[in-house]
């Protein structure tokens, strides 16, 4: 009998749990409890853009470079500066060995060669046979681009230094390398000392030799080639900058900077026939500075919504997320009415989602992350306690981020319980934004061309941005 008695109580707690629980398709949707009924209907999700052209552009994991005219972000521009540096000594070989030329040298050539990134970074797919989006290129590959090397007149650097966007580098006039490019995912194949090797996709470029003899051949056995401090006097960097080709789309190209060579090909009198030596540059590694530049020029559409002063406290029908860009999105998740009535409630957070629909009805969006707009950092909900990188999905499950399906379309879910339960404990204090939280959302990997297109909270009762706590009191 006592046996049927707590069976009866547990399936009396089932019934009331399931009788007691409310959705409401509000902006702020709470789902209550037995412990707790009613509803919070008072509370909206503010979601907007920027334009901000102090971001940061010197990024040393990943480069881009190109030009590309998109219809719905506007045109984006990404040139870069790189440091050169002599060669690392060889153990066990002539200390004076990256320095020396041997008797009588001449240059055969000076290849600067620049690799696409060569692993998958988004799992982006393919979306046509002439445009796409890739991990390493973004844009028309059937357009061309003007590729120009520049001499870079000023020293760039990689200890507590910061550049921004709108930094503009004092430039050489006379171009080192000048060629029309149009990207290829075919490897390179070249004839060097007599063997056929080849390289994977990329950029070629040969430079001009008179410029590295003048540079570095012909200071053989001076104090510029002593070491690196004479020699980033002598020779500060290079600056590949690019423009588009009458009037073309063009093409932002994604590069692992720890992949770039420079190498000049030279004979002397002890080179064996038929053969070259070759000085390979240091250009990598944590000694080498490099910057990336972005230009970046706003569609007319994004240009009309930024100028939009309402856009703060009203927030925008659509939001636009991009990377390698001054663009900027902020998303406010309480007034401060709002936060004080919720923290008031004194309630114990289960679980706090932030839902983002996408205007894109494919699955070919970008990765994004949230990260506290005050401290900069990423929300610890946002960080990964064990990223394998091994697909898309668990990539997004890593990052507190998934991207799923209903019918309405293409959503990002956010898992943003920890700073829920922070802000509502009184636990984040706010000096700047006072009690008004604020967040910010960003590509993933900020330095791609890659970009995203999201309903906000203006004028979007059905696919507005929402924001769903489960809590108990």
């Amino acid at each position: 009998m006592g046996g049927f008695s707590y069976f009866l109580l547990f399936s009396l707690c089932v019934v009331s749990l399931l009788s007691c629980e409310k959705s409401v398709s509000i902006p702020l949707e709470l789902v209550d409890t037995p412990l707790k009924t009613g509803m919070y209907s008072d509370s909206r999700v503010v979601i907007y853009n920027d334009i901000d052209s102090k971001i940061h552009s010197n990024p040393i994991d990943l480069y881009t470079f190109g030009v590309y005219k998109d219809p719905v972000f506007g045109t984006l521009k990404s040139s870069f500066a790189l440091q050169v540096q002599l060669p690392d000594k060889v153990p066990g070989k002539d200390p004076n060995s990256n320095k020396k030329f041997g008797t009588n040298p001449v240059i055969d050539s000076v290849a600067l060669y620049i690799p696409y990134l060569a692993r998958g970074v988004d799992g982006v797919k393919k979306a046509s046979s002439n445009i796409f989006d890739t991990d390493s290129i973004y844009g028309n590959r059937n357009s061309s681009i003007n590729v120009q090397v520049l001499e870079l007149l000023e020293r760039i650097k990689h200890e507590d230094s910061v550049y921004y966007t709108n930094h503009n580098f004092a430039l050489g006039t006379q171009a080192i390398a000048n060629i029309s490019f149009k990207p290829s995912i075919d490897s390179i194949a070249l004839l060097i000392n007599g063997e056929q090797k080849k390289y994977p996709p990329g950029l070629w470029l040969n430079l001009d030799k008179s410029f590295f003899k003048k540079k570095v051949i012909d200071n053989q056995g001076t104090p510029i080639l002593e070491n690196n401090v004479n020699f980033t006097e002598s020779l500060k960097g290079l600056y590949v900058t690019v423009n588009s080709n009458n009037n073309s789309d063009g093409s932002i190209i994604s590069v692992d900077p720890e992949k770039i060579t420079l190498t000049i090909f030279y004979k002397n009198d002890e080179t064996e026939s038929g053969q070259n030596n070759r000085f390979d540059f240091k250009i990598k590694g944590v000694d080498a500075a490099r910057v990336n530049k972005y230009e970046y020029t706003p569609s007319q559409e994004i240009r009309s919504i930024v100028s939009d002063n309402n856009r703060k406290t009203q927030g925008q029908s659509k939001v636009f997320v991009k990377g390698s860009t001054d663009l900027t999105t902020t998303i406010e998740l309480f007034d401060e009415t709002q936060l004080k009535s919720l923290r008031d409630s004194v309630w114990a957070v289960n679980n706090a989602e932030l839902k983002i629909y996408t205007d894109n009805i494919t699955r070919d969006n970008p990765q994004l992350r949230l990260f506290d707009k005050d401290s900069k950092r990423l929300l610890t909900d946002q960080i990964p306690l064990n990223s394998t990188g091994e697909s898309l999905s668990q990539a997004y499950k890593d990052y507190g981020v998934s991207v799923s399906k209903d019918d309405k379309g293409y959503f990002y879910s956010f898992d943003i319980t920890k700073h829920v339960q922070s802000i509502l404990t009184k636990s984040v204090k706010r000096k700047k934004y006072g009690d008004n939280v604020k967040l910010g959302l960003e590509v993933k990997y900020k330095n791609t061309a890659l970009g995203a297109v999201l309903f906000g909270n203006r004028q979007q009762a059905d696919k507005g941005i929402k924001l769903v706590i489960h809590y108990t009191n």
